[in-house]
């Protein structure tokens, strides 16, 4: 139940997400930078299981997660928190270290279904994992969406209405994620429905320079609370 977009304005890098939870979950807390092994990463908590949806390291690397309801799979009490296979792979920052550490990390657990993103040196990898199979897919292209709530029409709407106002109009990538519907809010991409809500916006910025991650809480009346900002330098090894 999220949302993520981006645009690559060489050699610059935005992406937006746009969480959605259940109302029984915790609120997530906002970005820290946390050492991992020889590097640092940027992320948010998921306070439930410990885990995140999104992490950025100090080599430029982003890695984003979303779960999947294509899938016939059921969730059961065995399988491990998806966020935390964010976690796991955070601080990896080579093409083919990211790989194999995403295909070890998924042979030794089972995870619910997931939507997996990697953006590293101006491409985008896109791995979808159904009923305990990995498969690295040849869509990656914005938006990326998952809705728990009839999943297929409202993926399929809010992909349209991307292209009728960022692709081929004059939508900034923000005002899409915060966008909501007048009477459908059940299928806006800031949702809103009596089990589960969008609860946060954080935007990601990459630079030759800089990480930063912009987080953008949203309170009990639906309302964007202020972002706060962190930055991470970017320490390339070379």
């Amino acid at each position: 139940m999220c949302t993520v977009s981006w645009e690559w304005t060489h050699p610059e890098l935005t992406i937006y997400f746009s969480r959605d939870e259940r109302r029984t979950r915790q609120p997530g807390l906002p970005p820290e930078i946390f050492k991992d092994r020889a590097h640092s990463v940027l992320c948010p908590t998921d306070q439930d299981k410990g885990g995140t949806w999104f992490a950025a390291n100090d080599q430029g690397v982003v890695f984003g997660l979303l779960n999947d309801y294509h899938s016939e799979q059921n969730v059961t009490s065995g399988e491990r928190s998806r966020g935390l296979l964010v976690k796991d792979l955070a601080a990896e920052t080579g093409r083919s270290d990211i790989f194999s550490q995403v295909e070890d990390t998924v042979s030794r657990h089972r995870y619910p279904p997931f939507t997996l993103l990697a953006w590293h040196q101006g491409e985008v990898n896109l791995w979808n994992y159904r009923e305990g199979t990995l498969s690295l897919s040849s869509d990656a292209t914005p938006p990326i969406t998952s809705s728990s709530w009839e999943t297929d029409r409202v993926e399929t709407w809010r992909k349209e209405f991307y292209q009728q106002r960022v692709t081929h109009g004059n939508w900034n990538r923000e005002r899409f994620h915060r966008h909501e519907i007048p009477g459908d809010e059940a299928s806006s991409v800031c949702m809103t429905r009596p089990d589960s809500r969008t609860v946060s916006l954080t935007i990601c910025k990459v630079s030759a320079n800089e990480v930063s991650m912009v987080y953008f809480p949203r309170n009990d009346r639906g309302e964007f609370e202020e972002g706060k900002t962190v930055s991470l330098p970017v320490n390339l090894l070379l």
